[in-house]
């Protein structure tokens, strides 16, 4: 009958979006192996030149909001305009930004709220990444940037992945002569704050 065609139809459909959804995972994982073993060899070759920091932030929120979490995400940006150049690789910060916007999402409830901003602070820019997620205890702060570590309490060992994203952004970050810092409480949010070098004369 036509409505079981249709239900047929619709099933395929479901089954067809979940495995490109898992094999863009797996896609994505193997890359971010990939780097980080070119990166822990010492052979990547970043393209480091000035660009806008605050450009590559609205780039990759644009990108961000494009695909459907299944959840309500409200963006909040606070870019200092006075901030015009930095200097590194677009493509490794902008996936370390997409990475913190994807962690930020997945370790949240169904009402996410993500406030970016970057200010200029001691010489450097500060950039920082605030969620209002189900935060880090203390116990696995100090772990958070591990390679293959994976928070296992709460919720958290419900979200897929392998534990490489956040080594991925330090190693980015590290490379780029900056640091990163994480803030976190359980129940309240976490935020991440990276500070990079501001382009010279």
């Amino acid at each position: 009958t036509k409505i079981d065609q249709h239900t047929t139809l619709d099933k395929i459909r479901t089954y067809a979006g979940i495995i490109h959804e898992e094999n863009s995972r797996l896609k994505n994982q193997t890359n971010y192996i990939l780097k980080i073993a070119q990166m822990e060899r010492r052979c990547v070759d970043f393209n480091i030149k000035p660009f806008d920091l605050n450009s590559l932030i609205y780039r990759s929120v644009k990108e961000f909001v494009m695909f459907d979490r299944g959840k309500h995400i409200d963006i909040k940006l606070c870019l200092a305009p006075e901030i015009k150049e930095v200097e590194g690789d677009e493509f490794h910060l902008k996936n370390a930004i997409s990475n913190l916007l994807d962690n930020a999402a997945k370790y949240s409830s169904e009402e996410v709220v993500i406030k970016i901003s970057t200010q200029i602070t001691n010489g450097k820019v500060l950039m920082a990444v605030e969620d209002n997620g189900n935060g880090i205890s203390k116990e696995h702060q100090k772990h958070i940037f591990e390679k293959f570590y994976r928070c296992n309490t709460g919720n958290l060992h419900n979200t897929k992945g392998f534990g490489l994203g956040l080594f991925y952004v330090q190693k980015v970050v590290e490379h780029h002569h900056g640091t990163i810092q994480l803030c976190s409480q359980v129940g309240k949010g976490t935020t991440f704050s990276i500070q990079l070098p501001i382009k010279t004369a």
